[in-house]
């Protein structure tokens, strides 16, 4: 069987009627936001942002400064990536924003919290290390070097940086192009929130996303998406049912399926509606 999937048009028409509108439990389905690929979130740092303590005997500080890195990273409300890295000997820590207002404000507290423990550590231990700051939106890097406690020029990457957000956004088109009879997976916006797309030919895989591969891949998306927008959605619609429903990843609550074109009955479904 044939089945007829909507534009694209029209499910952006769906989000932004029910998007603006639905509030689920007193929680408003879609938060005013202010980021944009020019306007970044306003944001300010949560609790995460402690200190780095060396208390445990246990563990050596490098591997105390690597899981404060990795907390920091899958942090979906701290829209900065860290990544700790060791190469012979010589310790880099990365961290990338997507915009440079972002990292201002953020790159104080992540001084006195991270990176002067890591220059310790890197003290301590009679090595190299250095840290680098990168923001995707303008493509700039520059580095901080322990040793010289000095902070190098901005200057442009020589490798284009690719967010996390825009790996997210391949790794969909390509999903598109290798399952076309299976779903529809596409980006759209709502404002300045990313909206993840899903269409669907039939109830079943729709009513399945929270196992397996489309669990991953949901977050991911949801991940990077309020990592650097401060808020992600995904949209779940199934055109041959006339249904749709709408998930608010930041509050993790979703709406109830609703009638995609008021002219057309939706398809009657035991248990769905």
């Amino acid at each position: 069987m044939k089945w007829s999937i909507a534009p694209l048009s029209g499910i952006v028409g769906v989000a932004r009627h029910y998007l603006g509108w639905v509030s689920l439990g007193g929680v408003l389905l879609l938060s005013a936001c202010s980021s944009s690929s020019t306007t970044p979130p306003k944001v300010e740092p949560a609790p995460v942002l402690q200190a780095v303590s060396f208390a445990s005997p246990q563990d050596s500080s490098m591997q105390i400064i690597a899981r404060h890195c990795q907390l920091i990273d899958v942090a979906a409300q701290l829209p900065v990536y860290c990544q700790f890295n060791t190469h012979q000997g010589e310790y880099e820590l990365a961290l990338s924003f997507s915009h440079y207002d972002i990292s201002r404000l953020y790159l104080l507290s992540l001084s006195q919290h991270l990176i002067a423990p890591y220059c310790q550590a890197v003290s301590s231990d009679q090595a190299q290390g250095q840290v680098v700051v990168q923001i995707f939106a303008t493509q700039i890097q520059r580095r901080y070097d322990c040793v010289t406690q000095n902070w190098a020029e901005w200057q442009t990457v020589s490798t284009p940086l690719h967010s996390p957000f825009i790996k997210f956004i391949e790794r969909c088109q390509r999903w598109d192009k290798q399952y076309p009879a299976q779903f529809h997976c596409n980006i759209d916006w709502y404002q300045q929130t990313p909206i993840l797309v899903f269409t669907f030919p039939d109830m079943q895989p729709a009513s399945a996303l929270e196992s397996g591969q489309p669990a991953s891949f949901i977050q991911d998306f949801c991940h990077s998406g309020m990592k650097e927008f401060g808020e992600a959605l995904y949209l779940v619609e199934v055109p041959s049912f006339n249904l749709a429903k709408v998930i608010h990843c930041g509050a993790e609550v979703e709406s109830e399926w609703f009638v995609i074109d008021p002219e057309l009955e939706p398809a009657p479904i035991n248990g769905v509606i």
